[in-house]
């Protein structure tokens, strides 16, 4: 009736370590509460991901209302469909990822009394803008002129606003030139003169993308790039030419012709062949060998045929062609290819002449 050993266990279920094969039929306790704690930790879970269901159904309602669409991409900028913008003189709109545009066409201009029809900077039609009449010119507003006195050397510089010329004070020396005097040009909207050749572009470009500017003596000019056609008189702005719509175009039969900015591609029809830039044929009896040019004769493919041209030191009509001898090879020698005579025994020479 002595106890011999005694093990404090402070541990829970520790009864399992006392009885390690014990059968148990029901939970202890500790087991019902760490139940209950479990069932509360998944009911946690299950709220927060209701809660994101929740969230996904109703960005899913909102997306069922978009759709996909193609953009238009012009000079770095991005329109979205049926967006419109204003391209130099054209009106755009971009349509299904194309570019569409159409000229614009400028309003008849009725100004009144002390304006005129001029042209803006970054616009394409003209507007009514305040004038003034100056030495028989008409200049509009912000516009100069340069009035020299070539005997006293002196120059006065009048600026037009509000329909008045206003003499605008030059704070600042010109330039020292280092062209001869008859290469220095006087300009008209301003004292100090410039050598000639001088780079007017290089100050106010006004010309577009298809335009290129063009240095005169007295100022500069706009003129429309090769394959286009100017939009207004000063050829600032200007369009493609579509020479497969106008039939101003080179492509032959078997093609079909592409409008390109500034130019046009001839494309070959399905199962033709290049010929050249502009035609195009089924069968190229140059490559096939199928041809009856002599074999010192150039074979040229053509459109359901060929051609032939003898080759340089040859003659004749391409399909036979005979060497060329310079002073015909004598004593009844024979000219095998150009410029070489085959002599008979007892003659030699260039020409069989020995």
């Amino acid at each position: 009736g002595v106890m011999q050993d005694i093990q404090i266990l402070v541990m829970p279920q520790g009864y399992i370590t006392q009885c390690p094969d014990l059968n148990r039929t029901c939970p202890t306790c500790n087991d019902f509460h760490g139940l209950v704690q479990k069932i509360m930790e998944l009911q946690d879970i299950l709220a927060k991901t209701s809660s994101k269901l929740s969230l996904a159904e109703e960005k899913m309602k909102g997306l069922d209302s978009c759709y996909c669409e193609r953009t238009c991409h012009v000079k770095g900028v991005t329109y979205r469909e049926e967006q419109t913008w204003t391209d130099g003189c054209k009106n755009c709109t971009c349509s299904n990822g194309t570019i569409r545009c159409e000229k614009i066409l400028c309003p008849l201009l009725e100004c009144p009394d002390g304006t005129t029809p001029a042209y803006v900077t970054e616009t394409c039609c003209k507007e009514c803008q305040s004038m003034c009449l100056f030495s028989e010119q008409t200049l509009v507003e912000g516009q100069r002129c340069a009035v020299h006195h070539p005997t006293a050397g002196l120059c006065q510089l009048f600026e037009c606003r509000d329909r008045t010329m206003h003499r605008v004070t030059n704070t600042e020396d010109c330039p020292q030139l280092t062209c001869a005097e008859s290469d220095q040009i006087t300009l008209t909207d301003r004292c100090c003169k410039v050598c000639r050749g001088y780079d007017f572009c290089a100050e106010d470009n006004i010309c577009a993308e298809n335009s290129a500017c063009v240095n005169l003596d007295g100022g500069s000019s706009c003129s429309c790039k090769n394959g286009f056609r100017p939009l207004r008189e000063d050829s600032a702005y200007c369009e493609d030419i579509d020479e497969c719509a106008e039939g101003r175009h080179y492509c032959r039969e078997n093609t079909q012709c592409v409008n390109t900015a500034g130019s046009f591609m001839c494309i070959c029809h399905t199962g033709f062949i290049r010929i050249d830039d502009y035609s195009c044929t089924e069968h190229d009896e140059c490559a096939s060998g199928q041809h009856s040019c002599d074999e010192n004769a150039l074979c040229f493919n053509t459109v359901g045929g060929h051609s032939c041209s003898c080759k340089p030191g040859y003659t004749g009509n391409g399909t036979v062609c005979r060497a060329l001898c310079d002073g015909r090879c004598l004593n009844g020698g024979s000219c095998v290819s150009p410029n070489i005579c085959v002599c008979p025994q007892g003659f030699s020479g260039q020409n069989c002449e020995t």
